[in-house]
């Protein structure tokens, strides 16, 4: 058996590998998101490989979420059994959190009311459910592009003619 050892371990701030500033529309203030490396999760690892994805939101008071008991400084994650999967659930994680908060939050980059981050198709339903929500989803993006269709071919046009005008001419 293992002795454990008394040397106190040196908690390292996470990674951050994504970041994101949303303007609060309540009140004059902003919200900053990151996500952080997957790593494999050493508590949880001994019963299986299980993976977390470390998540920070800043400007938010997370504790006022009713029926979710989180302390103030505890740190965020989202788990998976790979990290890939950790790092999809820490995207839903935080979507989920800024949800339930309900501060209207805008991204810098939208003119809505809009948190901008992917929403991921729930799995484990089954292969027959997978294909069909992949086809509502194929659908959906072709008639979005056929309706976008115009406005490229008139960027194409507008582009070859810029550039037409820009070659100097030859006599």
């Amino acid at each position: 058996m293992k002795a454990k050892s008394k040397t106190p371990v040196k908690k390292l701030p996470p990674s951050w590998i994504a970041e994101r500033e949303y303007t609060r529309l309540d009140v004059p203030g902003r919200v900053v998101v990151r996500i952080g490396c997957p790593e494999p999760d050493p508590i949880k690892s001994a019963h299986g490989e299980v993976w977390r994805c470390p998540l920070q939101i800043e400007g938010l008071d997370l504790t006022q979420i009713e029926d979710l008991r989180l302390d103030k400084d505890a740190p965020l994650f989202g788990y998976g059994v790979d990290s890939m999967d950790a790092l999809k659930n820490a995207f839903r994680s935080i979507h989920v959190l800024l949800k339930r908060h309900g501060t209207p939050l805008r991204w810098e980059r939208t003119q809505e009311e809009t948190f901008g981050l992917p929403v991921q198709v729930p799995t484990g339903y089954g292969v027959e459910f997978d294909r069909r929500m992949e086809e509502v989803i194929n659908a959906i993006d072709a008639a979005i592009s056929e309706r976008l269709r115009p406005f490229y071919e008139q960027m194409e046009r507008y582009e070859a003619r810029r550039k037409a005008r820009k070659k100097p001419r030859t006599e």
